[in-house]
């Protein structure tokens, strides 16, 4: 845990890996009512290393935040979100990819900003990872949402539309969801 704090980034990056790759408790009941991960308790270490300096530090510590059983993770929700509006790509598709691992209530709290900060980024991993993450929200939420999603099914990259797509097949409104399902390919 002390080389979270050396002044090299690559020593931090590998001190955030080796966290992240403390081995589980075999029994899933420890995991969750123990927190039998052995990162739980470094989480506000972790956490810390969101504010780095560097970009490819604060990355690899939303991976990490990621790994932390379901009942630790949304008491961090809030820091993994705040870098939804950070100017490096690879950082706010990280932050994507942390809070679509977060319970569905605390994606949801979460879901304007990605709206708002993510849908139409200028680069293809952002927007592909805010529609996958949106697509983590349950149907009755995602609806609220749907505006957003159905905007990328005429995005430039196919892997774009086709997530949205995906994403949108999932609506509760049947009558939307006939309509995606016959969309033409793009």
């Amino acid at each position: 845990v002390a080389a979270l704090d050396d002044p090299d980034p690559s020593v931090r990056c590998g001190a955030l890996w080796g966290l992240g790759r403390m081995p589980l408790h075999p029994h899933p009941e420890a995991r969750e009512s123990e927190m039998g991960n052995a990162l739980a308790p470094n989480a506000t270490a972790v956490v810390k290393r969101l504010e780095d300096e560097d970009a490819w530090v604060r990355s690899v510590a939303l991976e990490v935040l990621a790994k932390l059983p379901s009942d630790v993770t949304p008491l961090h929700a809030e820091a993994m979100a705040a870098l939804l509006v950070h100017e490096r790509p690879e950082v706010r598709s990280s932050a994507l990819r942390a809070l679509a691992q977060q319970p569905s209530g605390v994606l949801a709290a979460h879901a304007s900003a990605i709206e708002q900060h993510c849908v139409a980024h200028g680069m293809v991993e952002v927007r592909r990872a805010a529609v996958e993450t949106l697509g983590m929200l349950e149907p009755t939420p995602l609806a609220e949402h749907a505006g957003s999603v159905t905007s990328l099914v005429a995005d430039d990259d196919a892997g774009v539309r086709a997530a949205a797509l995906a994403v949108l097949r999932r609506l509760p409104d049947p009558d939307l969801a006939k309509q995606v399902r016959r969309l033409p390919p793009h």
